[in-house]
């Protein structure tokens, strides 16, 4: 019986202690900012964004959002840019195909290029080198 009691209170108190799933409703919209494939996304905060989109052997757009409206910021020939990223400071960076490496110093709205020169870079088709995505570090 005392067993069966202690059994008993362990089934409860395992029960009452499992966690409950809890299901949370989020909206959102979606919004079509390119034709071609958004290969970067990078949120600043809620109101500010940067995406980046190409092709390979096409070519590259970046795109910004300003509150609630996304319009092209930069397009290029050159390279399919496949990595965003920007900084709290409002300095953002867009990377591509054959190391093409773009930045902005102000919060994305205009953009230059940041160039190596053609014997750094390994340019054959099947061996291209691509900035793919960004990692930053914080040294106190």
């Amino acid at each position: 019986m005392k067993l069966h009691f202690l059994l008993m209170v362990f089934l409860l108190f395992t029960y009452c202690s499992c966690a409950k799933i809890e299901t949370i409703e989020v909206e959102y919209s979606k919004v079509k900012i390119s034709t071609e494939p958004i290969q970067g996304l990078f949120c600043l905060n809620d109101s500010v964004a940067l995406a980046c989109s190409g092709i390979e052997d096409i070519g590259g757009k970046i795109y910004r959002m300003q509150g609630d409206s996304w319009s092209e910021v930069f397009s290029t020939d050159q390279v399919n840019l496949l990595s965003v990223y920007m900084l709290p400071s409002g300095k953002a960076f867009a990377g591509g195909d054959f190391v093409h490496l773009y930045h902005s110093n102000d919060e994305g709205q205009t953009w230059q290029l940041d160039w190596m020169e053609p014997e750094e870079l390994s340019t054959h088709e099947h061996n291209r080198v691509s900035i793919d995505e960004f990692h930053f570090m914080m040294i106190p």
